[in-house]
C-alpha cells in the first residue's frame, strides 16, 4: 500500500509507503493544487485551468480536459467514467463534468 502526496513546495508527488518513508518522487506535467485517485497507478491532477490523468509508473499524460477548478472527482462503479465537479463561483451553483474512458493498453 502506497500513499501519494502532493508537496506544494518543489511541485513534485511523493510516493511513500506505510511507514510514511519516501520511496520515489515524480514531477507533475502540470502546475497541481489538487490530486485526486486516477485509477491503478494513476492521479488526476488537477489545476486551475485542466484536469490530466497521470500515469505515475510510466511517466505518462494519458488524457487532458481544460475545466475551471476542480473540487471533487467521483468515479463509476466499474471505473470507466468520472465525473469532475466545480462549483461557479458567481452563482455558486455546482457544475459537473462526465469524462468516458477509452485507453488502450499497448
Amino acid at each position: 500500500m502506497q500513499r501519494r502526496v502532493l508537496s506544494a513546495s518543489p511541485q513534485v508527488i511523493e510516493i511513500r509507503d506505510l511507514s510514511n518513508t519516501i520511496t520515489k518522487t515524480v514531477k507533475p506535467p502540470v502546475q497541481a493544487n489538487e490530486i485526486f485517485y486516477g485509477g491503478t497507478a494513476s492521479l488526476l491532477l488537477a489545476s486551475p485551468t485542466q484536469v490530466v490523468l497521470y500515469d505515475i509508473q510510466q511517466q505518462k499524460t494519458l488524457a487532458e480536459i481544460t475545466t475551471p477548478p476542480v473540487k471533487y472527482a467521483v468515479w463509476s462503479a466499474d471505473g470507466s467514467m468520472v465525473a469532475l465537479l466545480s462549483k461557479h463561483s458567481e452563482s455558486s451553483q455546482w457544475c459537473a463534468w462526465t469524462i468516458v474512458l477509452t485507453l488502450s493498453v499497448a
